[in-house]
């Protein structure tokens, strides 16, 4: 697959910006989004990290393109999706929408949990969908392109990690999602996908899921009172590099609540988990 465009005209309305910001885990870059009707009042979705680069590209789209961007609204509070949204809302003198939990002492207007709304003209469809963290929203455009931040990735899988992230919350929202009648997801990470791969995508993330829990299950079965640390070695192998170890020792401790919760395992005192008979 080749590199992703900078600058993508997603369709009419609605244009991607990738951050300089790529890694292991934010893929090619966070993209941004300036969603804009046709007065030319636009919307900047997850501005991203608080990059000079960005920023200026992001101000030159808009000024070659002849819009004003009239608010910012964010999927959720991780910052390389929100951090520029400080110094874009003081500079351009505009609101910034977001979850109630998103930025709870600061004055940014806040969201409806869900339902449509209109921000400087433009409607959007606010749909929750935490799992990957507590506050998170996907927003679907008029258009049927829906804006998943990292709820839905282009590319690999999304991290749930414990604690603000919620395995069972994620299965709902993937559920929530699968039922909404979207013509394309535009990710906060990675490509935009068309109907087909994205309904694709969103079966695989529920599967890879439920496989992750039967291998966890498995592997206390044969490993009674392992720990999450064990458990990360046991299901991942010892390949994995210092980046990456975090986030699968998290993912894994929000898999083993999900599976707490379901009464399923038992976490004794010493740490380890063991099946529940």
């Amino acid at each position: 697959m080749g590199e992703l465009a900078i600058v993508q005209d997603v369709e009419a309305g609605l244009i991607r910006l990738l951050a300089p910001n790529a890694s292991a885990m934010t893929l090619d870059g966070t993209n941004s989004y300036l969603i804009y009707g046709t007065d030319g009042s636009a919307i900047l979705l997850d501005p991203g990290p608080d990059s000079p680069t960005h920023l200026a590209r992001i101000s030159e789209v808009a000024r070659e393109r002849g819009l004003a961007i009239r608010a910012i609204c964010l999927t959720h509070h991780h910052q390389d999706h929100s951090e520029a949204a400080f110094t874009l809302a003081s500079t351009l003198g505009v609101e910034v929408f977001a979850h109630p939990e998103s930025f709870d002492k600061l004055s940014f207007r806040r969201l409806k949990l869900s339902g449509r709304i209109s921000i400087s003209g433009i409607s959007l469809e606010v749909i929750p969908t935490p799992g990957h963290c507590g506050d998170h929203l996907s927003f679907l455009l008029a258009s049927g392109v829906l804006l998943t931040g990292d709820h839905v990735l282009g590319r690999g899988t999304s991290v749930v990690a414990y604690p603000d992230g919620n395995l069972g919350q994620y299965l709902d929202s993937l559920n929530r999602v699968s039922e909404v009648d979207f013509t394309r997801l535009a990710p906060g990470h990675g490509p935009v996908m068309d109907k087909g791969l994205g309904e694709e995508v969103i079966s695989y993330y529920v599967a890879h899921r439920k496989a992750r829990l039967d291998q966890l299950v498995e592997a206390i079965l044969l490993n009674p009172q392992v720990t999450g640390e064990e458990l990360v070695e046991i299901v991942y192998g010892h390949q994995l590099s210092e980046k990456i170890r975090w986030a699968a020792l998290a993912s894994t401790m929000a898999a083993l609540r999900y599976l707490q919760d379901s009464g399923v395992v038992n976490q004794g005192e010493d740490g380890g988990f063991e099946l529940i008979r």
